[in-house]
């Protein structure tokens, strides 16, 4: 059953505070889509900031909260839309009502896609998706974005929040656990994010079908966003959200500078800001590309209009959308400048290997490939080529490629992000230039041969592409990412019901990366799923302090080697005051036949390979 409750549930959360501020913005603009999505951007920016001043003051709103907010900014709406009808003249509601039509049954149509692609999941999938979980249910336990992760884990909280912050919402209005909440709702950000590459398309001018052949690109044909899926990347899905309408208020600001768009600016770069810190490093280098442009006095770089005489406001206002900017890095401060401390040891800047290591290289093609995924980057480089003689389009170029080459082992390495970090992005300009050298090759085709025949072309080309996308992408999981099977989750779901808060529980464990362990099946998911704790909890046991990291990781050591009730097995249940045992069979050193006959294990559950133990203590 599709949920219809749950997505209008999640509309109400991303619409209502953004409506309350674009409504008061005069904007006659034909493409109510646009607006829409703004909205959103808004939205998002403006409920992350609100919980941002909640953190500042160490206060907690909560359910009550929660419902006085969305109560005020209604109240302004309907305010906004009595005074000034929405902002928006009739005749560009009436001219934008098709254009509104055709987004939401494109978004509705990729939202049910993107379910599809993730159905076979019984809880999201990978290790980004349990601290996730894990977050979302700090959050709704303590009301607000937390300080600490405690009583969980005795480690501070500096991580982009804003996905996790919407999911808590989410998941408090629907009542879905936050397991569910985090799938479902991520799901709908991944489509909301080929819409927002189509109000990216239209700030860079491009055609509205161009636009939309760009958003059909990145939903239902290239690997990337949706391979996301399967990686448990949500905060980089609502981070690439936030930098597209970031990123469509700047250019629309350049071109038409106004106070209103310049807060606008201001209130999505805050946002992006909040969201993700690779997504605002991106925007960083999109902006510097701009100002390249600019300083340079390139006529037309990225739609500034040309002046047509010297005065102060045109000098102004050239430069003015820099200062909407500052506004909105000022506004996110107060979070960020504790979460840059926080993580300064992970800054740094490396120098490029000039090497042609085999190895080095072959993550390159990993991360933009499968290989027809290749054909299409391999269009969108000829497109890039192609944008680069084009106004509009020659800052995205530039920054695509500036992407591309950031994610070479030859490039310089900008500490914490990783040179796969940008492979994975590099679809978000691609599916751009690709949509615009389509919509001009069909245009020049048209020309040539009748105007009649480009309607056909447009719909011949993007059904093809439809149907390629869908057939190609339909079963994006990597099954050597989902650890998690029905048989994990109804054991989590008996140990939530019938174990006491204070378990604590063995579970198996493999090394993930680096020095960070990670679980291998459902007893990973004891933390964010029953509260319970157990052995090697999600990744935030490294913001411990030093001793209770080396603590976990010793503790994890033990038990990714046991193989049976051998005395270590027993000094790792004293030194870390273990009362059960999760184990399934076929995963994890400790299999359930090592422990058949061991003393003081008593089997309180077992069904379908999952077995649980409780330790009898000593007398």
């Amino acid at each position: 059953m599709f949920p219809w409750f749950e997505i209008l549930a999640g509309g109400l959360i991303l619409l209502l505070p953004g409506a309350a501020f674009i409504a008061w913005i005069k904007n006659d603009s034909s493409d109510l889509l646009c607006r829409i999505l703004d909205v959103v951007g808004v939205s998002i920016a403006l409920t992350s900031l609100v919980a941002m001043l909640f953190w500042v003051v160490r206060g907690f709103p909560g359910a009550w909260g929660a419902l006085v907010w969305f109560a005020l900014t209604l109240i302004l709406w309907v305010m906004a839309v009595l005074s000034k009808g929405g902002g928006l003249s009739l005749p560009a509601f009436r001219h934008g009502v098709l254009q509104l039509l055709v987004g939401l049954v494109f978004f509705a149509g990729l939202l049910v896609f993107r379910l599809e692609q993730a159905k076979s999941l019984v809880l999201p999938a990978w290790v980004d998706s349990v601290h996730h979980t894990f977050f979302v249910r700090v959050i709704l336990e303590q009301g607000g974005v937390p300080q600490t992760l405690s009583p969980y884990l005795n480690a501070p909280f500096h991580y982009y929040y804003p996905f996790h912050l919407f999911t808590a919402l989410f998941s408090w209005m629907t009542g879905l656990h936050p397991a569910d909440a985090v799938l479902i709702f991520g799901q709908v950000i991944s489509a909301l994010l080929a819409l927002a590459i189509y109000r990216l398309g239209r700030a860079l001018e491009m055609p509205s079908l161009a636009a939309g052949m760009a958003a059909l690109l990145c939903g239902f044909v290239t690997q990337m966003p949706a391979y996301y899926l399967t990686w448990g990347r949500y905060t980089l899905l609502m981070g690439l959200l936030a930098q597209a309408l970031a990123m469509s208020a700047v250019l629309e600001y350049r071109r038409v500078p106004s106070r209103m768009q310049g807060w606008k600016v201001a209130l999505l770069s805050a946002g992006l800001a909040l969201t993700h810190y690779l997504s605002l490093w991106v925007f960083g280098l999109w902006i510097l590309v701009l100002a390249l442009g600019d300083l340079l006095k390139i006529p037309h770089w990225g739609q500034v209009e040309p002046e047509k005489k010297p005065s102060l406001f045109r000098s102004l206002s050239r430069w003015g959308w820099l200062g909407w900017l500052a506004l909105g890095g000022v506004f996110s401060l107060p979070y960020l400048i504790p979460a840059f401390l926080f993580n300064l040891n992970h800054v740094q800047i490396t120098a490029p290997t000039f090497t042609l290591n085999q190895q080095d290289w072959k993550y390159v093609w990993q991360y933009l490939g499968p290989r027809y995924n290749l054909w299409v980057m391999g269009m969108a480089a000829v497109g890039g080529l192609f944008a680069l003689r084009l106004r509009s389009l020659r800052p995205l170029a530039i920054w695509g490629f500036l992407i591309f080459f950031l994610g070479l082992p030859i490039a310089p390495r900008f500490g914490p992000f990783r040179g796969d970090l940008y492979l994975i992005q590099v679809f978000f300009p691609a599916v751009l230039v690709l949509g615009a050298l389509i919509s001009d090759a069909i245009q020049a085709w048209g020309q040539k041969t009748g105007r009649w025949v480009q309607p056909i072309l447009w719909v011949a080309v993007m059904g093809l592409f439809l149907v390629w996308g869908i057939r190609q992408t339909r079963s994006v999981l990597n099954e050597s990412t989902i650890f998690v099977t029905p048989a994990d989750r109804k054991a989590l779901e008996w140990i939530a019901e019938n174990t006491p808060p204070q378990a604590r529980f063995y579970i198996n464990a493999t090394l993930w990366s680096w020095e960070i362990y990670r679980g291998v099946d459902g007893g990973y998911w004891l933390m964010p799923y029953t509260g319970r704790f157990s052995l090697v909890p999600p990744v935030p046991y490294v913001w411990t302090d030093s001793s209770a990291q080396d603590q976990f990781t010793r503790w994890a050591k033990t038990a990714e080697n046991l193989k049976g009730c051998t005395p270590e097995f027993w000094d790792l249940v004293r030194d870390a005051q273990l009362t059960h045992v999760y184990v399934r069979e076929g995963v994890g050193s400790l299999q359930p036949h090592d422990l058949k006959d061991c003393p003081r294990l008593k089997r309180i559950y077992q069904q379908d390979g999952v077995d649980l133990y409780e330790i009898i203590p000593l007398r």
